[in-house]
């Protein structure tokens, strides 16, 4: 009884769905009291008036918080984090956590909220399951992610002499839904299209 479970376990997807409840149900019940203002990022999809905003979005292991820049905010995050801490025994992994900004948010308060919740500022190259998250400062070289990572599993394959059979199958195992994930979270420009074929 004392060790915990093995990954693999079959028992593992359940424990971890009933971890991921505890922290959702963290932020909605945050949001219903007020203490946490989330985001609108369309005000045909979500009007700000009805009080549902944007706050959190799970994948996996994965949690992406979205909120306004505020002190209050900034403190509830914290305080829903400890309270699934306090619950679970389970901790944040800070070294792979990271916070980003709108530009209109001032540095002071970007490096003060970095400092109070112990998260480093996310670099312009920022990913989210793997797909690059852009900002109001886009750059036309980052829209090509998707095809330096194709280029970067050619030049492996080429080097692992692999038949021309044996390429073909990992393109179309690979590359093939490389660009599709992409797709699904930003519209490529038409530049990029050749280079995918």
């Amino acid at each position: 009884m004392g060790r915990g479970l093995r990954q693999g376990d079959p028992l593992s997807p359940y424990l971890f769905t009933l971890v991921a409840e505890i922290l959702s149900v963290g932020f909605r019940r945050k949001q219903k009291q007020g203490q946490l203002e989330g985001y609108y990022p369309d005000a045909h999809i979500m009007d700000p008036r009805s009080g549902i905003g944007l706050t959190h979005m799970l994948y996996a292991d994965d949690l992406l918080v979205v909120a306004r820049a505020t002190p209050k905010n900034c403190h509830t995050i914290c305080s829903v984090l400890k309270e699934v801490h306090c619950l679970t025994g389970l901790n944040v992994n800070w070294d792979k956590s990271s916070i980003r900004f709108s530009p209109m948010v001032p540095v002071q308060f970007r490096r003060w909220m970095s400092r109070i919740m112990h998260v480093k500022p996310a670099s312009s190259k920022w990913k989210y399951l793997g797909v690059q998250i852009f900002g109001q400062d886009r750059m036309p070289s980052q829209k090509h992610a998707t095809v330096e990572v194709a280029d970067k599993h050619l030049q492996k394959w080429k080097a692992n002499l692999l038949t021309q059979a044996g390429r073909l199958t990992l393109i179309k195992a690979v590359l093939q839904s490389l660009p599709l994930h992409s797709m699904f979270a930003a519209s490529f420009p038409k530049a990029v299209a050749p280079h995918i074929e």
